[in-house]
């Protein structure tokens, strides 16, 4: 029987399924049918990384505590949003995690690179999430659609990053970006410095910090 687009992949890991389901217990979450989706996600990346360069995780349980774990912790930093994009998104974290755990919440994926944007497009196709759409391009060249929040993960250095993410913002909204514990980021353009924050991963993560800003209304010249 052809599984239905959604649904598990078959034979999905015991040892991962149970670390996700301990991981989103941890969170609050009580869903069996996201534990599943995102042991799918797993997967999919685990998979696909023995054919293509997808991510520096090769094995499983990496791929769950390192990208998986690590985006539902970000999530807990992300206010309640119609609308997120997430820009250099690689293999699609931390959107597809957050897009799976926030159904409410319409998830843009921008990503240069074709192989890993290919990437996305399965998953989205795979487990049947709705509210994630990827785009294929350079997050500073595309024409951006404007959102609540923006969030970036490794694309560059942040006074390079932020200008880009201040393009897909509407006025007032939220830029996150993770950075080196300790560091002192420099003056944004065209953003107001808010606050730097810390999370953890679910299940004893490292911790993290994120600078945390917001779209000018009258940005700087």
């Amino acid at each position: 029987m052809e599984r239905a687009r959604g649904e598990p992949l078959a034979e999905p890991s015991d040892h991962i399924a149970d670390l996700l389901e301990a991981a989103l217990e941890e969170l609050g979450f009580r869903d069996r049918r996201l534990r599943d989706r995102l042991t799918s996600l797993v997967e999919l990346v685990f998979a696909w990384s023995a054919r293509i360069n997808l991510t520096g995780h090769r094995d499983r349980e990496s791929i769950a505590r390192g990208l998986v774990l690590d985006a539902l912790g970000l999530t807990s930093l992300i206010p309640d949003e119609p609308n997120l994009v997430d820009l250099g998104s690689g293999a699609g974290f931390p959107g597809l995690p957050i897009a799976l755990a926030r159904p409410g919440c319409r998830i843009t994926l921008v990503e240069s690179r074709a192989k890993r944007h290919h990437f996305q497009r399965a998953a989205i196709r795979e487990l049947a999430i709705e509210n994630a759409e990827a785009r294929l391009g350079r997050a500073e060249i595309l024409e951006p659609t404007l959102h609540r929040v923006a969030v970036a993960r490794a694309v560059g250095r942040l006074e390079d990053v932020i200008p880009w993410m201040v393009r897909w913002l509407e006025p007032g909204g939220l830029i996150l970006v993770p950075i080196r514990a300790g560091s002192r980021p420099p003056d944004p353009v065209g953003a107001v410095s808010l606050c730097i924050r810390s999370y953890r991963a679910p299940l004893g993560g490292p911790e993290r910090q994120v600078w945390v800003g917001s779209k000018d209304a009258t940005p700087r010249l």
